[in-house]
């Protein structure tokens, strides 16, 4: 993972950071706190996957690593 995230871009200014979420508890508690936020509308639809596909994160589909890109103030 490290070499992605130190590749380069055009100019080389790596406008975007790449967080890797492995911590279990913590895609845990991003699934509790994204259900809050998010409109009913799309709170269901999300909660549907649990049926569907027989998964208890149903942000993540129980997937054991996030990826969120982030974009910096170098860029």
């Amino acid at each position: 993972m490290e070499p992605a995230k130190a590749s380069p871009t055009a100019g080389n200014c790596q406008g975007h950071d790449y967080i890797f979420v492995t911590n279990k508890e913590k895609l845990d508690e991003l699934e509790k706190d994204l259900l809050e936020v998010i409109p009913e509308q799309m709170k269901n639809h999300f909660l549907e996957r649990r049926k569907k596909h027989n998964v208890k994160n149903v942000v993540t589909c129980d997937a054991p690593c996030l990826v969120l890109i982030v974009k910096n103030e170098r860029s």
